[in-house]
C-alpha cells in the first residue's frame, strides 16, 4: 500500500486495516464501493460532497468511533470515517489536497480554499468567519492526506485492541508497516504482538529492525524486556518450537 495507491483505488484503504476473518467484504460490496466512490462527482463545495456521501452511502455521519468501512452498512459511520471518504473524493476530482482538523474529539473538513465544515450529518452548512476564528483560537491538529490516513490507522488499531481482534490488529500494523516502512513504532508494535501470539522469530524479527533506527538505550521498556526474552528463547533449542511460521 502506498499514497499513490491509496488515491488512485479509495478501497485499498480500508481492504488494508482488517483481516477477513474478523469483517468480510463481498466482492458485490466491494464492487458496489468503488461504484459509489466513482460515481461522486457532482459537487463543488464540501457542503454539497458531505451530502452526496450521505446518498450515496444511505449513512449519517456522528460523532462515535464507527471508524470502520463497514459501518456503512449500518446507516451510521464516525465522522473520522466521513473525513477520509471525503477526502478521497475530493483528490480524485480536484487533484488538490484538503486538509482534516481535530479539536475537542470533532473532525472538520477544510478546502484547498479555506472553507471548513463539520464532518456530521447535523452540520449542513460551513463554518462562519467567527466560528472558524474560534476552531482555530483552538489550535486543532492538523492532517494532510497521508497523515490522515496514518492517524485512521491508529484510531481502528485502538479498537481492535479494545476488541481484542489480534488478527485484525496485525493485518493494520503490517499495512502501515508497508505503507511508510520509516515510521520505526509500527515495528514495534508488531514485534510485541507478534510476541504474544507466540510467533516469536518474527517478533525478534520486528524488534531489531525497530532498533535500527534507535539505539537500545532510547527503546521502551517493553521492547528491551522483550528483546532479552526473545534472545534467550533464541539461544535454546526448543526455540523452533515455539515459533509460528
Amino acid at each position: 500500500m502506498n499514497i499513490t495507491e491509496l488515491i488512485t483505488n479509495p478501497l485499498t484503504v480500508y481492504e488494508g486495516s482488517f483481516c477477513t476473518d474478523d469483517i468480510s467484504l463481498e466482492d458485490t460490496w466491494k464492487k458496489s464501493f468503488n461504484k459509489s466512490i466513482e460515481g461522486l462527482k457532482d459537487f463543488s463545495g464540501c457542503e454539497e460532497l458531505l451530502k452526496v456521501l450521505e446518498n450515496s452511502f444511505n449513512v449519517k455521519f456522528q460523532s462515535n468511533r464507527n471508524h470502520l468501512v463497514s459501518a456503512l452498512n449500518t446507516g451510521n459511520a464516525s465522522e473520522l470515517l466521513g473525513a477520509v471518504l471525503m477526502t478521497q473524493t475530493w483528490i480524485k476530482k480536484f487533484s488538490s489536497l484538503p486538509q482534516v482538523l481535530l479539536s475537542d474529539g470533532l473532525y472538520y473538513f477544510m478546502t484547498p480554499k479555506g472553507e471548513v465544515l463539520q464532518v456530521n450529518s447535523n452540520k449542513k452548512t460551513a463554518l462562519t468567519p467567527t466560528e472558524k476564528f474560534d476552531l482555530f483560537h483552538k489550535q486543532p491538529q492538523k492532517f494532510e492526506f497521508s497523515t490522515l490516513i496514518k492517524h485512521y490507522y491508529e484510531e481502528i488499531c485502538e479498537l481492535y485492541i479494545k476488541d481484542n481482534m489480534i488478527s485484525s490488529l496485525k493485518t493494520a500494523q503490517t499495512s502501515m508497516i508497508n505503507m511508510d516502512p520509516r515510521d520505526a513504532k509500527w515495528f514495534a508494535r508488531r514485534g510485541l504482538l507478534l510476541k504474544s501470539i507466540g510467533e516469536f522469530s518474527l517478533a525478534l524479527s520486528d524488534l531489531k529492525r525497530f532498533l535500527s533506527f534507535y539505539s537500545y538505550e532510547e527503546a521502551p521498556a517493553a521492547v528491551k524486556n522483550a528483546l532479552i526474552e526473545l534472545q534467550g528463547l533464541k539461544a535454546t533449542e526448543s526455540f523452533n518450537n515455539y515459533s509460528i511460521h
